[in-house]
């Protein structure tokens, strides 16, 4: 959710399983419409109506998922995870929008792909080669105390649930949206992710993620989150407000 020119809009990813896409002969998993519709409200409470009830925002023969919004020189832009399952090497791609958001304009612009994670080499074995790990999940965009663009993403070590699910970061060169884009390391392990940053009412710098398998249920973890201008670096588990495992 994010407050936008005096109103609230949601960005939130839909399925049709009944509309399959076309898929090159290389994807292995059946591909149908996937995408990140726009809807908005006077209030964070809602009612939320969607700004076109027919298509998402996002390309619509693409499988994409958790858009979020980043406005840059006073244009919105659509920042979105295009599926590995229809890509096989997942990438993060952004795709202009109109200024009341509820069309897209233009090509989409590519950020980089999965794949360009350095360490990933590193944590693959070859058995999980099998099918691709490179999966693009979460993009949250965030501007530094020096002024830097940073992402937090996720992905996979591995096949989902095999070397567990991460929380990692990006960094843009330029500090624009285009890029180019700067890899660093996993951010938070322990097979949770998907994380976004925000500010206690204290004004402390957090982390919200959650832990997708396993055991205890699907829950939010919570860490302080240091703004090292270039990159963020993660403090300690706030177990106090996300009651510990």
């Amino acid at each position: 959710m994010h407050a936008h020119a005096g109103k609230w809009y949601l960005f939130v990813t839909l399925h049709d399983e009944a509309q399959t896409l076309a898929e090159p002969p290389e994807v292995l998993i059946t591909t149908y419409r996937r995408g990140t519709a726009v809807a908005v409200a006077d209030s964070p409470y809602g009612p939320f109506r969607l700004l076109d009830a027919e298509r998402p925002q996002t390309p619509d023969a693409f499988m994409a998922l958790d858009g979020t919004l980043w406005v840059e020189d006073g244009v919105p832009w659509l920042v979105y995870a295009h599926e590995w399952i229809q890509r096989l090497d997942g990438t993060m791609e952004a795709v202009r929008l109109s200024p009341d958001l509820s069309r897209s304009e233009g090509e989409p612009l590519h950020l980089f792909k999965a794949s360009y994670a350095p360490w990933l080499g590193e944590r693959i074995t070859a058995d999980d080669r099998a099918l691709p790990p490179y999966v693009t999940d979460g993009p949250e965009l965030f501007r530094s105390r020096t002024g830097e663009l940073l992402m937090l993403w996720s992905t996979y070590l591995g096949l989902a649930g095999t070397q567990g699910y991460v929380q990692t970061q990006a960094r843009s060169v330029s500090g624009r949206l285009a890029g180019p884009w700067e890899l660093a390391p996993v951010l938070v392990g322990d097979n949770a992710g998907h994380g976004m940053p925000f500010r206690a009412f204290d004004g402390t710098l957090l982390l919200v993620v959650h832990r997708p398998f396993g055991s205890p249920a699907t829950r939010a973890k919570l860490y302080e989150l240091h703004d090292a201008g270039d990159r963020f670096d993660l403090g300690r588990r706030r177990t106090d407000l996300d009651g510990g495992d």
